[in-house]
């Protein structure tokens, strides 16, 4: 039985999924390889505005990849039954496609409907969003005769993306998953026999890594970052059972449980990310979209902070560039002792 999510096979050994593409010659029918486009990276200053079309399909192949990047997509288990006979199972995994026109973005649904058909999987139109950006054409993107729906967002990877290009609602909707699991666990709270440092401890695996999954990219702004302190405060003054009429200070609660403020611990995390990332090769598509400048007009009034933005006011704090970031990120324990000095820093600018 074949799904759009997986496929089994029946064979007497295990079959070969990268000898399979190899031998059809996937790679090399896709009509965009390694284009530049997927980041958005272009030198034209010609200062027109953005037309940015994401596709986001449930099962895709990215054409932009290397060969063993596009065969990694296909994850293979194999399982061994009591008829001495193999089951090979083909997971496809999440991803996106960007295009900054229409008819990029058509082009690159097609390639892989065909390369995904040649490997006995579809995929399922049910569950593949796109979203415009500013696009000039609303024309709707189409596979195999069917249209796909155009959404305002989507949830990808567990972050939601929408037209707003913002954080604001994968914030919301993290702190509403961090609350529904601090809620489950509402008996280990309000247990007597575990210590406070337990009750911590728990907090942060189970309740704390929910709240900040994806953190690192967020664009934090005065009003974000209040959101996750409330939310993170009321956790904490309930754990030691501090009753709401019990005058305590944030900073004396944060000391008490052995907790970095909100802003502090999303810096943390953030330039902790951006070390791994500037490790990674210069043609790394994350590496590049580190530091990729995109190209278009902006409205009138005062720009959005950006994660750039952020990224380099800290920077402009440490007295670094980019070239000097990416040599001290290649030893890592100079780029953790300069992650901790810069936490260090700005906590004491905050006490002033």
């Amino acid at each position: 039985m074949r799904t759009a999510e997986e496929s089994h096979t029946k064979t007497k050994r295990p079959s070969n999924i990268q000898k399979t593409i190899k031998e059809k010659n996937i790679f090399n029918e896709l009509s965009i390889q390694k284009n530049p486009e997927y980041v958005n990276q272009s030198n034209n200053n010609n200062n027109q505005p953005i037309d940015l079309t994401m596709n986001h399909h449930h099962h895709r192949h990215e054409s932009q990849l290397s060969y063993e990047h596009t065969t990694s997509l296909f994850y293979s288990e194999m399982e061994h039954n009591t008829n001495e006979q193999y089951i090979n199972r083909v997971y496809p995994e999440n991803s996106a496609l960007l295009s900054r026109t229409h008819e990029q973005m058509q082009m690159k649904t097609a390639s892989v409907a065909a390369v995904s058909a040649s490997v006995v999987l579809s995929i399922h139109k049910g569950k593949t969003k796109v979203l415009k950006f500013k696009a000039e054409n609303n024309n709707p993107i189409t596979l195999d005769g069917e249209t796909l729906e155009n959404v305002e967002s989507f949830t990808y990877l567990g972050s939601i993306i929408d037209e707003q290009v913002g954080s604001d609602a994968d914030v919301k909707a993290r702190i509403g998953k961090a609350r529904t699991a601090f809620l489950q666990l509402k008996n280990i709270w309000n247990s007597k026999q575990l210590s406070t440092n337990i009750k911590v401890r728990i907090f942060n695996t189970n309740v704390k890594a929910v709240l900040l999954y994806g953190a690192e990219t967020w664009r934090t702004t005065t009003t974000t970052i209040k959101k996750v302190q409330v939310f993170i405060n009321s956790c904490l003054r309930k754990i030691p059972n501090i009753h709401w009429r019990d005058t305590i200070s944030n900073s004396l609660l944060w000391e008490r449980t052995n907790q970095l403020p909100a802003e502090e611990e999303i810096r943390k995390r953030r330039w902790k990310w951006i070390g791994h990332t500037l490790r990674k090769p210069s043609n790394c598509i994350i590496r590049q979209a580190l530091t990729w400048n995109p190209e278009g007009k902006r409205k009138r009034g005062r720009p959005k902070n950006t994660l750039r933005r952020i990224i380099e006011a800290d920077m402009k704090t440490m007295n670094y560039n980019w070239t000097e970031l990416e040599r001290i990120a290649q030893d890592r324990v100079g780029w953790r002792m300069l992650v901790s000095g810069l936490c260090s820093f700005t906590r004491s600018n905050r006490r002033k």
